[in-house]
């Protein structure tokens, strides 16, 4: 997606157009916020093909990871982009569901979006995706933004079946997070689901090395117009859900 390697990488001179801001201390690394660039970045905003939807995908995915392991950021900021992810994917594990969409899976991160930040599902056939996947992680926080699905452009025939796990954001393995002021709508799945990295045992206990999602806040929030419930806690302890706008969810008869 990059020729030439990441185009933060390739500033010159070295923090000319930098999208680190500092915390007042000035101590690199700490309270530090990444902004994004979608023109430095090259996404490309509006209804675009499959590829170019995977492309913008990509560049997502480099984005954070290098505010975050290159930069040493603590938070990203996206305001004003308006683009469609292609994530299109057939396989129903929960892994591969987390690996579909642009990954936040850093402790002691924030991923907040603007009023005017709209990520949008590119339309297609698959069956289980996301847009934000967090997986194992420790003190997340998800706030603000619109996120979109593809219910009524999605294509229903090819892979047949259900189709109900195409969802906005997808915590597995999550503690001590939160989701808050996130408006999520018209998924064929949910707008969020809070899963553990694995099933607990017969008699409800954690199975050793796996990671149990645990003390999250679901706060003001829109759930609206998704193929299922809105959202859906399969697997979590000590949730508070407050202030949250749930309508308009669950398949009619019509089937779409």
């Amino acid at each position: 997606y990059y020729a030439n390697g990441s185009p933060w990488d390739l500033q010159q001179p070295a923090g000319a157009n930098t999208q680190v801001i500092f915390n007042d201390g000035g101590d690199f690394g700490a309270d530090a916020t990444f902004t994004f660039d979608k023109a430095l970045a090259e996404v490309t905003e509006g209804i675009v093909s499959d590829a170019v939807a995977l492309n913008n995908k990509l560049i997502m995915n480099e984005a954070v990871r290098y505010a975050v392991e290159v930069e040493g950021a603590n938070k990203f900021i996206i305001d004003s982009t308006d683009i469609f992810i292609e994530n299109e994917n057939f396989t129903a594990g929960r892994e591969e569901i987390y690996e579909s969409g642009i990954k936040l899976s850093y402790d002691n991160f924030t991923f907040q979006m603007g009023s005017t930040c709209h990520l949008r599902t590119q339309p297609n056939a698959g069956a289980y995706s996301a847009i934000l996947g967090v997986w194992a992680t420790t003190n997340i926080t998800i706030t603000g933004g619109n996120l979109h699905g593809d219910r009524y452009t999605h294509d229903y025939e090819f892979a047949q079946g259900i189709q109900d796990e195409n969802d906005g954001i997808f915590l597995v393995g999550v503690k001590n997070s939160s989701v808050n002021n996130v408006f999520m709508e018209k998924f064929t799945g949910d707008g969020l689901v809070v899963r553990s990295t694995a099933d607990r045992n017969s008699d409800g206990t954690e199975v050793g090395g796996e990671f149990y999602s645990d003390t999250i806040d679901i706060e003001n929030n829109t759930f609206t117009d998704c193929r299922r419930n809105g959202f859906a806690l399969t697997d979590c302890t000590n949730v508070e859900i407050f202030d949250n706008e749930v309508t308009f969810n669950g398949l009619p008869a019509t089937g779409t």
